[in-house]
């Protein structure tokens, strides 16, 4: 029982729980404001922020709300036409959150809150995943403005970068947040392009991204310091 304990147990400090807490409260407004309470809204975005806000400490619980996160999102995407949000988040993030399990586990620093050590990428490391983003976003545009998709270039920049961003968060790269910063401020556009025929998640996925953003923002400050202990 202790050694179950020790496994499922993390710390919020202040600047989370407040994190947390605002995604709840963006929730309350969404239900008073609309006069309807969205379930499939409210569930997706805590769970969605408790999983990043764990992502940005390291801790390795962030898998379990993850894989949930995803399910659910995965679902809201496909109503709102997004659809390369869609095969990003079912068909990519859904099956990494196992593999991410693994390969964090091997790299645990603290037996008691699961905290993971973080590394950087080389300048040539980082020249190779800009370009290779240039071009599978170019790619990927095409692809999704064929089948009729929702603003595809900003949809597909969103899924390429998300995807390598994935990759480095994995592999315990400290360089995945500025990527995650990118990828929350295109999707908050994203979402706001909705906005012009909005869906019940419109209002809602605005903010749970904001709080995403702030997050990844939270999360280079965090993994910097990390791999400098």
């Amino acid at each position: 029982m202790e050694t179950i304990k020790k496994k499922i147990h993390f710390k919020l400090n202040l600047f989370e729980i407040v994190l947390i807490s605002s995604v709840i409260i963006l929730n309350i407004i969404d239900c008073h404001v609309k006069s309807n309470i969205n379930y499939l809204g409210i569930l997706t975005s805590i769970i969605g922020v408790v999983s990043v806000v764990l992502a940005a400490k390291g801790h390795l619980l962030n898998f379990g709300f993850g894989t949930i996160k995803f399910m659910l999102y995965s679902y809201i995407c496909y109503q709102s036409k997004f659809y390369g949000e869609v095969m990003l988040n079912l068909g990519f993030y859904f099956p990494m959150q196992i593999a991410g399990f693994y390969f964090w586990k091997k790299h645990v620093t603290s037996k008691t809150e699961n905290i993971i050590k973080t590394h950087g990428l080389t300048n040539l490391q980082r020249i190779v995943i800009l370009t290779s983003v240039i071009l599978l976003t170019a790619l990927y545009a095409y692809f999704l403005e064929y089948i009729g998709g929702k603003s595809p270039v900003l949809d597909s920049a969103t899924t390429v970068v998300a995807i390598v961003t994935m990759i480095l968060a994995i592999l315990r790269y400290k360089e995945q947040w500025y990527l995650w910063i990118l990828v929350n401020i295109a999707t908050v556009v994203l979402w706001i392009t909705s906005l012009e025929s909005p869906t019940e998640y419109s209002f809602i996925m605005i903010g749970m991204r904001s709080l995403y953003f702030i997050n990844s923002v939270y999360g280079a400050y965090n993994w910097n310091r990390l791999d400098k202990e």
